[in-house]
């Protein structure tokens, strides 16, 4: 429980320290299904209904292709506009910043930052959101971790 609290307390301090509206962590399940598991700044509770594949909406890209995710105005993404991230448009997010959670090379999850306004995120955004990152996983509970490592392959 205690981890728990300290993984809401860093999601809003990335909230605070980029001026975000919203942040949010999905993980992995041992069945290979992605749920955003924790989340700070959100409007409702779909989320808790949202439950996806790798490889599909924006927890499922970022987990099977491992790269960092920008959406913004300099990076517009017209997958927002056709359904393919329910977060976002759940959320009314206009702006993230999303990439993988690693342990010893391996994905297991997702940092989600997000804005309900259109910005242009900085190099300093993005250098903030990777250090978080790094003391996020370190306060993930360990089994939830282990359990999306365990995940069966797709």
């Amino acid at each position: 429980m205690e981890e728990d609290q300290l993984l809401m307390q860093q999601l809003k301090l990335l909230i605070a320290q980029l001026s975000s509206d919203l942040s949010a962590i999905a993980l992995l399940d041992p069945n290979n299904r992605i749920r955003w598991k924790y989340i700070s700044g959100n409007s409702n509770d779909r989320y808790r209904h949202m439950v996806k594949k790798p490889g599909f909406g924006l927890a499922g890209q970022i987990i099977r292709y491992g790269r960092t995710i920008i959406i913004d105005r300099m990076h517009p993404n017209t997958e927002i506009l056709n359904g393919q991230y329910p977060l976002m448009l759940s959320e009314r997010l206009q702006s993230v910043i999303a990439m993988p959670l690693y342990l010893d090379s391996r994905i297991f999850g997702v940092l989600l930052v997000g804005d309900r306004r259109e910005r242009i995120y900085s190099l300093l955004d993005v250098q903030y959101v990777e250090e978080a990152r790094e003391h996020i996983i370190s306060v993930i509970p360990s089994e939830l971790i282990h359990h999306s490592l365990l995940r069966k392959n797709p």
